[in-house]
């Protein structure tokens, strides 16, 4: 164990549908990880959650809450 600490971030870019008869969702185009100074397109771990689209279930007060199948819950709070 070294003790060393490398800045990771993983980027994902997708585009919002809003069918009429249904929740709206995101369908995932891109995934992108940085560790260090390294990037890395379409890593596995990042590619196999993108493969299901995600349900946004409920967006309030700069909250959102998404849903990805059936696996589970996801909620991002944009702070200010």
């Amino acid at each position: 164990r070294l003790g060393l600490f490398f800045p990771l971030s993983c980027t994902w870019t997708g585009i919002i549908y809003n069918p009429r008869d249904s929740k709206p969702r995101i369908t995932w185009s891109k995934t992108e990880a940085t560790i260090g100074r390294k990037k890395k397109d379409r890593p596995a771990g990042a590619e196999k959650m993108a493969s299901i689209p995600w349900d946004i279930v409920k967006c309030d007060d700069g909250m959102v809450s998404f849903q990805r199948g059936d696996v589970g819950y996801l909620v991002f709070d944009k702070c200010q």
